[in-house]
């Protein structure tokens, strides 16, 4: 028997940018009022069934992405998902990407280019409510999600 979980690390370090006399030339290190970084490290249990914790590749790289469209409709994921991991894998165009969460979450977020995420670990979403855009006419871009249900 096994347990399926999802380990969440995050280090937060404010940067200052400082601009030497050659103005071409630039140093960047911890914001020097704050002078120090934050982190964390949280670990969420889903079940003893490996299908609670999935990882799903959602690509627009060929059809592209109009208007909205919901989670469910890409993934089939209906049920109530507690952890929402998503980052921007692929960016082959200069549209953005946004989730929405529905009229009971007040929460969203906009990938603009690879490497941008959301972490949403600590709720409960409908793959209903959760909404995928695009803030163009057009968006050719791929996300990865790994969700725990």
């Amino acid at each position: 028997m096994a347990d399926f979980s999802i380990r969440t690390s995050v280090q937060v370090i404010p940067i200052e940018e400082v601009s030497f006399t050659d103005t071409t030339q630039k140093a960047k290190g911890i914001h020097s009022t704050i002078d120090r970084s934050f982190g964390s490290t949280v670990t969420t249990w889903h079940s003893s069934t490996s299908t609670n914790v999935k990882k799903i590749d959602i690509n627009f790289d060929e059809d592209g992405i109009t208007g909205e469209t919901t989670f469910a409709s890409l993934t089939s994921i209906t049920g109530t998902m507690t952890s929402l991991y998503a980052v921007l894998t692929l960016d082959t165009d200069q549209e953005g990407v946004y989730l929405k969460l529905g009229s009971k979450f007040l929460a969203s977020f906009r990938a603009n280019g690879i490497g941008d995420f959301i972490s949403l670990p600590v709720t409960s979403i409908d793959g209903d409510d959760l909404v995928i855009g695009t803030s163009g006419a057009y968006a050719k871009k791929a996300l990865t999600f790994l969700v725990g249900i």
